[in-house]
């Protein structure tokens, strides 16, 4: 029997594009997770008083967008409310930066790529549970190596607490990525099915 010709068959060439957009995907994907990484250790990095001034900023913003008539308030009464918002402002920093993160490593780690459809349902969900697990590992163990940084930071201390809020915000990142994918899915099922003929249908 004669081989089919790789370079003209249509299965083969749908394959390989597959391919192809898969680690481009990855590529690109891997790059922003790198990326982000590098911005969550560049503001560790900021010395205590320069942080504070970050946290200070932002506390402010908080008492402008939210606390009716604060742009009136005298000044220290200003400074005072920044002052109390500054470790609830920390907190939420720390917890969002690890959630991004979350979402960036299960995005990296769990491609939709042409090997998964053929795959039954049962190797799919293991797939899916232990790419979550890898990506709360790595965003857990990146917290815990921040926190550890953080200790050769002038006016700086790393925390076993900010490690839990750290990586809470990785499993919360991981939950709206699972989340986002199950919401996607059911709606290309919708699609789908609006867009098959009944008589394909029955």
């Amino acid at each position: 029997m004669n081989k089919p010709n790789l370079s003209t068959d249509p299965k083969a060439k749908v394959a390989r594009n597959g391919k192809q957009k898969h680690r481009t995907a990855f590529t690109i994907l891997l790059f922003l997770t790198i990326t982000w990484m590098l911005v969550i250790f560049t503001f560790s990095a900021q010395p205590a008083e320069e942080s504070t001034d970050t946290s200070m900023f932002w506390g402010r913003m908080a008492g402008e967008l939210l606390v009716p008539g604060f742009k009136n308030w005298p000044e220290e009464k200003k400074e005072s409310f920044a002052e109390k918002m500054d470790y609830p402002v920390r907190k939420a920093a720390h917890a969002t930066e690890y959630a991004i993160l979350g979402m960036l490593l299960f995005a990296t780690l769990y491609p939709l790529n042409h090997r998964d459809a053929e795959l039954n349902n049962v190797k799919k969900g293991i797939i899916k549970r232990s790419r979550t697990g890898a990506s709360f590992t790595l965003g857990a163990l990146y917290a815990a190596s921040d926190e550890i940084h953080q200790l050769f930071v002038p006016g700086r201390s790393g925390q076993f607490t900010d490690v839990l809020i750290d990586s809470g915000g990785v499993l919360a990142g991981l939950l709206l990525a699972l989340l986002f994918l199950r919401f996607t899915g059911r709606m290309n099922k919708v699609r789908k099915r609006t867009s098959t003929p009944p008589a394909l249908q029955s």
